[in-house]
């Protein structure tokens, strides 16, 4: 828990007037005085699931509604996708032009304190570069306090990025990018969007920064960024970037540190949950748990997991082999037999989200595949594969190549990752996917379609933003048709 004398000194608006940010500044500052009280400060606001409540992984889950992972319950009866309980998400299962009509601090939430948590690692990153404090002649201390600012930092532009900038492209650098936010103070006048290629060099500058100087060797506990979260984070975002040979690079040296995958044959976990700090391949834990709510609206959800989802389980492998992630990810209702993740998100108490091997291992069989390395590709799928497949049988590497190959990556990211991270909505992103969304109001059926380079795939920043720092410029998302179809 962070120290109460310490007070973070970042508060919002972010982007406001400097008269506004000293109005709503606490009286009761206290400047920290040493490498601990940093660290404390960085724990408690600059995490992803801080004490000081700059969390936005509670509210970003549930955005997992946009992409093909959710659909609608037809047996919903009171409580379909329109009723009072569900409206809030209707603009994000429909990918309406207007996010916010339905619920106009859902994304402001997400926007304020992912940046509230930027700058409290700007606070950290900077004034231990500077400040004169006696302790810190500990230089190793330091720089681990420090490397932990920069990894956090990188991720949470990252986690911007996904949602309100437009999808990484290597031949096209966009200029609507999210703004890059370096120091823990306010500008006076608004920043502008930074363009996407620039967003993103800052985010693998701060991670290497990061790794050159975290401790390699610390790893008492999953709840702290640390060296090995930080290779699955450079991993991920050279695999966005489509920097075949970087993903390589990192994959392999965390492999090679870190190769633990849990095997799902025998309960190998407590308290029945795949997402936890006891599950040997995790390695950073955050967020809370259950994080995908809108799922467990009562015995009949209007949103359910998809049915494809299931169907997908049972494709790829041979009559004998038995997928057992179905049953370690989700769970049935035991009235209506509606299934939902809660396997995979912990328990009360418990943090839902996290970093860990499987999906470094799928990384890697996705750049070996795009390098035409299938040998390889295939190799690290049979690896995931017998530890998660009943009575596995070794795929053979020759009947697997080009186009389908990267479809059973494909496949496989989803079966394994679903529910993870926004980890979904990233990939639909890089992919440029065809998502449809049906649903039925008073006896009729109605579809929407979200289409490859379409705008719904960049979310619009929250007006309140863009009202506060003229500088902002807007993306005009579309208006989307609906379809209505035959019964």
């Amino acid at each position: 828990m962070i120290n109460k004398k310490i007070t973070i000194l970042i508060l919002l608006p972010l982007f406001g007037a400097c008269t506004k940010f000293m109005e709503e500044t606490s009286a009761d500052i206290v400047i920290p005085e040493s490498i601990s009280q940093y660290e404390e400060l960085l724990y408690g606001g600059g995490y992803p699931a801080g004490s000081a409540g700059v969390s936005a992984v509670d509210s970003y889950n549930n955005l997992d509604i946009m992409t093909d992972l959710v659909g609608y319950n037809p047996v919903g009866g009171t409580s379909s996708p329109w009723n009072a309980d569900n409206m809030t998400f209707r603009a994000f299962y429909r990918w309406e032009a207007d996010m916010e009509q339905w619920n106009s601090s859902l994304l402001h939430g997400i926007w304020q304190k992912t940046y509230a948590a930027v700058m409290v690692c700007n606070t950290v990153i900077n004034d231990l570069e500077t400040a004169p404090i006696k302790t810190f002649e500990n230089q190793e201390f330091r720089d681990h306090v420090q490397g932990q600012a920069f990894l956090l930092r990188a991720f949470h532009h990252f986690t911007l990025a996904t949602l309100f900038a437009e999808p990484y492209r290597p031949d096209i650098d966009n200029e609507m990018g999210i703004p890059i936010k370096l120091e823990a103070g306010v500008v006076k006048g608004g920043i502008a969007r930074n363009t996407v290629h620039q967003v993103f060099k800052q985010i693998r500058n701060d991670i290497d920064k990061g790794l050159s100087l975290i401790d390699k060797k610390t790893f008492d506990t999953p709840y702290t960024i640390n060296y090995r979260a930080g290779l699955v984070l450079a991993s991920r975002v050279a695999l966005v970037m489509e920097d075949w040979q970087s993903v390589i690079k990192y994959g392999e040296e965390f492999t090679e540190i870190h190769p633990a995958l849990a095997p799902l044959e025998g309960a190998y976990n407590d308290n029945n949950r795949f997402i936890q700090a006891k599950n040997v391949e995790v390695v950073f834990l955050y967020g809370a748990s259950n994080p995908v709510t809108l799922l467990y609206n009562g015995q009949h959800p209007g949103f359910v997991v998809d049915d494809a989802l299931f169907d997908l389980y049972k494709k790829d492998k041979k009559e004998t082999e038995i997928d057992l992630r179905p049953t370690w990810f989700f769970t049935k209702n035991s009235t209506t037999g509606v299934p939902y993740p809660t396997k995979k998100q912990g328990t009360a108490g418990a943090r839902g989200n996290a970093f860990r091997s499987a999906e470094v291992y799928l990384n890697l069989a996705e750049a070996y595949a795009k390098k035409e390395e299938r040998a390889k590709s295939v190799q690290i799928l049979n690896k995931l594969r017998k530890n998660r497949i009943q009575n596995a049988i070794n795929l053979a590497d020759a009947n697997w190549k080009g186009e389908t190959l990267m479809q059973l990556v494909k496949n496989e990211r989803i079966r394994e990752l679903c529910f993870e991270d926004q980890i979904r909505w990233m990939d639909l992103r890089r992919f440029q996917e065809t998502v449809q969304h049906e649903w039925q109001l008073n006896g009729q059926h109605y579809r929407v379609v979200l289409t490859p380079e379409d705008k719904g795939y960049t979310l619009q920043i929250p007006k309140a933003e863009l009202d506060r720092n003229p500088l902002l410029k807007m993306i005009q998302r579309p208006q989307r048709p609906v379809e209505v179809l035959n019964n």
